[in-house]
């Protein structure tokens, strides 16, 4: 399953992303990895945000 929160080799994905968006003269300001949030848990368990629940009460 492609899982968009995870990436087994993501420490290796980041510098080649960058190093193609350098290449193409694409500026970046920023960029980073970070764990999955709850709320991304959340959404991937159930496929619905985690503010919908509250919205819907």
């Amino acid at each position: 399953m492609d899982d968009p929160l995870h990436h087994p080799l993501e420490h290796r994905t980041l510098p080649r992303l960058v190093r193609e968006l350098d290449a193409a003269g694409v500026p970046l300001l920023d960029a980073g990895i970070r764990p999955p949030t709850l709320d991304d848990v959340f959404l991937r368990l159930t496929g619905e945000s985690a503010d919908s629940e509250e919205r819907a009460a």
